[in-house]
């Protein structure tokens, strides 16, 4: 793409320090009854990682799609309207997918994420989205990780292929989030497509405070807890989303499942048509 784009989210990695932390928090979440448990591990207010990653993705089966994905332009006939995008057209509408997934990031920091945004703007990006063959590389487990790139913009992100299981994960740019400084942040998708037909997909923003900074604990004052983020299950029964948030302990913070924001639940037919375009992405990387 010929103009540079950049979006204000690049997922950081924190740097290692000499006494790090670990927040370990499980969530296991049943994708037929909605029904989860939970175990949490207090961060020490000390340690200076960021926050670990510590809920499962609600991964359901998903219903059959009803929903064109994107437009196929016809080469043929003289009508202007079946002509190929320009390339003007397609670096506007991959900023406007920039601008929607921000809009959507911010939204899963709140008590209303933004599930179908967030899902609209992912499957934008898979248009503008290319893979480094160079970069794959296959584990002893048999999985293959490699790179995915954007050109002409400050966005990048990684997948991971294992069997018939495929996870992307973006690399934003962190912000603070309740007016705290953040360590880092995460947006993840994945799905199964073992079977030839997309099932068990998830979405997910996360983002990590940092757990040493003053403004976190001033921030948190008078509070029981803020959320910094959801994972969001589509199956065929609709969306349902699981509330994280951070909260303070008496050894540190604690993070996983709130307690109090009630689970999203969006009832009614999902189209599938998001995870279509990553599967034909990631086809290279398989064969």
């Amino acid at each position: 793409m010929k103009s540079t784009h950049s979006i204000t989210l690049v997922l950081m990695a924190v740097g290692a320090v000499a006494a790090a932390f670990l927040v370990s928090r499980s969530l296991r979440v049943d994708a037929e009854q909605g029904q989860a448990s939970e175990a949490s591990t207090p961060a020490d207010r000390g340690s200076t990682a960021a926050l670990a990653r510590d809920v499962e993705p609600d991964r359901r089966e998903s219903p059959p799609s009803d929903i064109a994905m994107g437009s196929e332009a016809s080469a043929k006939g003289s009508n202007p309207t079946d002509a190929p995008p320009t390339e003007d057209v397609a670096d506007a509408a991959f900023s406007k997918a920039l601008e929607k997934l921000r809009a959507a990031r911010d939204s899963f920091f709140t008590n209303a994420p933004d599930a179908f945004g967030l899902d609209e703007s992912l499957r934008a990006l898979a248009g503008a989205a290319v893979i480094d063959p160079q970069s794959a590389v296959k584990s002893p487990d048999g999985a293959i990780r490699g790179e995915i790139g954007f050109p002409g913009a400050e966005l990048s992100g990684q997948y991971e292929v294992r069997g018939g299981s495929c996870t992307i994960t973006l690399r934003t740019t962190p912000s603070d989030v309740h007016g705290t400084p953040v360590a880092a942040e995460e947006i993840s998708f994945g799905f199964d497509d073992a079977s030839g037909s997309i099932a068990n997909a998830f979405e997910s923003v996360q983002a990590h405070p940092d757990v040493r900074s003053l403004e976190l604990a001033r921030a948190m004052e008078g509070r029981s807890e803020a959320i910094v983020g959801w994972t969001v299950g589509f199956g065929d029964s609709g969306v349902h989303g699981t509330p994280i948030s951070i909260a303070p302990h008496e050894s540190g913070w604690l993070v996983g499942r709130s307690r109090q924001v009630v689970p999203l639940e969006l009832p009614g037919a999902w189209d599938r048509g998001t995870m279509h375009e990553w599967s034909r992405l990631l086809s290279a990387v398989r064969d």
